[in-house]
């Protein structure tokens, strides 16, 4: 395999790698937001029984029940407008064809063949974020494994991987966490 037919199966295959973690951060953040709505959803149930049951004084608790039912409705059209999981399916056939291709780059010497076809696959889906490359270098590398082919992770890479990771769970704590701090704090309002 000459030079150029390395560099582009390398190509390929990083593609292939980056692809696949695209598709499971768009699962992710699918199974994530319909779980949040769930958890919102029983959420402004509960808080509407316990203002039927227990009539407040204030009307405060009332409005931030239907301002929160009006931003869930909001909410939920545009994140089930973002496709998450179609988007995922199409990555996915995509690192499919990707992973053909790359079989087929190891065996055909036609470089320009095996380019016409690559680019033709990346057309047919949305390209990964730099977000979904930097995961896939940071949990490929194993320098216990002496391999050309392996990429290092720069440290700006390696920052990124785990400043991804912290403020996405930071991100998890406030969304599921924030209907109850809001309640305390008009409660805390309304007591004082």
């Amino acid at each position: 395999m000459n030079e150029d037919m390395k560099r582009l199966a390398n190509g390929i295959w990083w593609t292939k790698k980056s692809k696949i973690l695209a598709e499971a951060r768009l699962l992710k953040l699918n199974l994530f937001y319909q779980c949040l709505f769930f958890w919102y959803s029983v959420f402004l149930v509960f808080c509407s029984i316990y203002t039927l049951v227990h009539p407040l004084k204030s009307i405060t608790m009332s409005v931030t029940i239907t301002v929160f039912s009006i931003t869930l409705f909001a909410l939920s059209l545009f994140i089930n407008g973002l496709n998450y999981k179609e988007r995922a399916i199409l990555l996915k056939k995509s690192y499919e064809a990707l992973s053909l291709l790359y079989t087929k780059c190891q065996i055909s010497e036609s470089h320009e063949e095996i380019d016409i076809e690559y680019q033709s696959i990346l057309s047919q889906s949305e390209n990964h974020k730099e977000i979904d490359f930097i995961r896939a270098i940071v949990s490929n590398y194993n320098p216990t494994i002496p391999n050309t082919d392996q990429k290092a992770p720069t440290c700006r890479q390696k920052r990124l991987y785990w400043g991804y990771n912290i403020l996405y769970l930071i991100y998890i704590l406030m969304a599921i966490s924030s209907p109850i701090l809001v309640i305390l704090a008009i409660n805390y309002m309304n007591f004082q």
